[in-house]
């Protein structure tokens, strides 16, 4: 899986995100590449960064590598929260 992520530029540990997801078996490494370049040259425009803070959000740009320590980071934090609450699914 690969990512790229824009979440609302606050100290809250409990901001939501929104990624730009590729399927995890996409066959070409160099089509995930391409599309990271792409989109963290996008979120680099400073028109783009205005408008984002405008709308209290924050650009974050970042590797694949980094997504995966991200999402392992955030599941591993909120699977504390879902355990110590006893939350069940229905």
């Amino acid at each position: 899986m690969h990512s790229t992520a824009i979440t609302p530029a606050s100290s809250s540990s409990s901001r939501p995100y929104l990624f730009l997801l590729c399927p995890a078996r996409l066959p070409a490494s160099y089509i995930i590449a391409t599309l990271n370049q792409a989109v963290n040259a996008v979120l680099a425009n400073p028109k783009l960064q205005a408008r984002l803070a405008e709308l209290g959000g924050e650009a974050m740009p970042m590797t694949a590598a980094e997504f995966g320590n991200l999402v392992a980071a955030e599941t591993e934090k909120w699977g504390k929260v879902v355990k110590f609450a006893g939350v069940k699914a229905d």
